[in-house]
């Protein structure tokens, strides 16, 4: 069984790739909230989500399309020296994060909508260690299906098809008025008689088995005989 990858992941997953990409993290772009930092990781950035809500858009009960809110967080850290120049790095670091998130054509099928941006900004020191933080929080929409799994297979199915009678057969010419084996007054729709019935009993081996007519090789379907010969 394969694991299931939520939508949330995967925005994660490739924010953080596309930040770890950028030579100005130098690959110190990390997948979690509070991976430990030394000074010579930074500049660095955190990748995570803090909240994430889906709200039902379909009218059935059985099949949820659901419309999905989540605010991705981006933590840019740079180390914060004595110099004035502090400020114009952190925002130069955490304008870079925000054009390769937006810009990027595989970031933005999974979150066709980003409803803003917000940004903290905060200083931090660690011991010796004093590190300006731009806190990025992106409010993203994204779409999500679920639908129903049943356990139960098709296992039989039964046709039975009611031609139109040929007395009430509207097309027909000359038909009489009423029909003594149709409907009275020679109305077209079919006579209620069942012409032609017939059962199938489904095996999971008709469709499963790697052998189909369609996908095996076999042109029969496009030289004009029936799929699987020419009886």
């Amino acid at each position: 069984m394969l694991p299931l990858i939520p939508i949330r992941s995967k925005i994660r997953a490739r924010a953080t790739e596309l930040l770890a990409g950028l030579a100005a993290f130098e690959g110190h772009v990390f997948n979690a909230r509070n991976p430990p930092l030394r000074r010579d990781l930074l500049p660095a950035a955190r990748v995570y989500v803090d909240r994430d809500n889906r709200v039902n858009q379909s009218q059935s009960q059985d099949i949820g399309f659901y419309l999905g809110e989540m605010t991705l967080t981006v933590q840019v850290i740079v180390e914060a020296g004595s110099d004035p120049t502090t400020a114009d790095r952190l925002d130069q670091f955490c304008a870079l994060a925000e054009y390769a998130l937006l810009t990027d054509q595989v970031w933005r099928k999974l979150v066709p909508r980003v409803d803003g941006l917000e940004t903290d900004i905060t200083l931090d020191s660690q011991g010796e260690l004093r590190t300006a933080i731009g806190t990025i929080n992106i409010a993203c929409r994204y779409a999500d299906c679920m639908v129903p799994v049943f356990a139960d297979d098709l296992k039989t199915m039964r046709i039975q098809l009611d031609f139109i009678d040929p007395p009430a057969d509207p097309n027909l010419v000359g038909h009489p008025t009423d029909p003594p084996d149709g409907y009275p007054g020679g109305y077209p729709g079919p006579d209620g008689r069942i012409e032609i019935e017939a059962e199938f009993n489904l095996s999971p081996t008709d469709w499963d088995d790697g052998a189909t007519d369609w996908e095996d090789g076999d042109t029969d379907w496009d030289s004009g005989a029936p799929p699987g010969g020419s009886d």
